[in-house]
């Protein structure tokens, strides 16, 4: 979604794949609802992402929210033109989607990429 401008900056869990049926970020509390992206692999996920083109969305990065979020207070960060995934915890997520959405930050900056968690604690001795 956007704020102020910014593409991305405003979170928004999906509970649908219309676009545009969503009139703004997600608000707490939540309603239960079943995600569209059960079972969905990073790639399908991917695909589904290049073939938007609602806008006011982010169009080159996602956050996957999955059974590690709750487990392991992790998140997966997805980019549509790289099958690498980044491994955060939910603030470090907030922090760094935008500057990669917005490309002021290169895909390839972040060390972590990879198994490892990109956390607010490394983040902050960087």
């Amino acid at each position: 979604m956007v704020d102020d401008g910014e593409v991305g900056a405003s979170p928004c869990i999906l509970n649908t794949k219309d676009l545009s049926s969503i009139t703004h970020g997600s608000r707490k509390p939540m309603s239960d609802f079943e995600s569209p992206f059960l079972g969905q692999t990073d790639d399908q996920i991917r695909q589904w992402m290049k073939d938007q083109t609602t806008p006011n969305f982010a169009k080159y990065t996602f956050t996957i929210l999955d059974e590690d979020t709750v487990k392991n207070k992790t998140c997966r960060v997805g980019h549509v033109d790289d099958d690498r995934i980044l491994l955060t915890d939910f603030y470090t997520t907030m922090v760094v989607r935008v500057p990669i959405e917005m490309a002021t930050v290169s895909w390839e900056s972040y060390e972590y990429v990879g198994d490892n968690v990109y956390d607010r604690a490394f983040m902050d001795s960087h």
